[in-house]
């Protein structure tokens, strides 16, 4: 099982940095001990709504999400 990091209203791009500034406790931990044991975690997009209810379909021709990349300890 993969955790899921939420992120509001942030595009992801390929081999982009993105400094995130984590201060829930809870994603602190997951984040520490995906670091510790070189484990993936999943940044996924949270629109507006915050999941009250199915996603609206993407616009016509958008690509189906998908990644991967790495996280670093600044």
């Amino acid at each position: 099982m993969v955790p899921l990091f939420p992120l509001p209203n942030v595009v992801l791009f390929p081999r982009v940095f993105l400094p995130l500034h984590i201060f829930e406790p809870r994603y602190r931990e997951m984040v520490r001990d995906a670091l510790a044991a070189d484990r993936t975690i999943g940044m996924v997009l949270l629109r507006d709504g915050g999941g009250a209810g199915p996603p609206p379909p993407p616009p016509p021709g958008t690509p189906p999400p998908a990644g991967g990349g790495r996280a670093s300890k600044a």
